[in-house]
C-alpha cells in the first residue's frame, strides 16, 4: 500500500505510472505530463474493465469518464437441433 496514492482520482487519458524501489523500499510516481501548482494529479489504474477496477479498488468509473478498456464476457452455445450445428460447430 502506498499512503495517500488512493486518493488520486482516475480519468482515463491518464497514462502516470506507480512503481515500487525495491533498494529505497519506496513507491514513485511518474507523472505522465507537466502538472502547475495546486493543479489536480490524477493517477492511472491500468487498463482494468469496471468489473475488475470494482472487485480490485472498490469503485468503478463514473458516468461522466466512461472507461475506455470496458469488456463483456459472453458465452453462447450451439443448439443441437439447429440445422446448421456442424458448419457453426466447425
Amino acid at each position: 500500500m502506498v499512503p495517500y496514492l488512493d486518493m488520486c482520482n482516475t480519468i482515463p487519458e491518464c497514462t502516470e505510472c506507480l512503481a515500487f524501489n525495491i533498494d529505497q523500499r519506496c513507491g514513485i510516481v511518474q507523472a505522465d505530463r507537466a502538472y502547475a501548482p495546486g493543479e489536480q494529479v490524477f493517477i492511472s489504474y491500468g487498463e482494468k474493465s469496471s468489473g475488475e477496477m470494482l472487485i480490485v479498488y472498490g469503485f468503478v468509473p463514473s458516468a461522466e469518464t466512461p472507461n475506455v478498456h470496458e469488456t463483456v464476457e459472453i458465452t453462447l452455445r450451439l443448439q443441437e437441433g439447429d440445422p446448421l450445428y456442424a458448419p457453426k460447430a466447425a
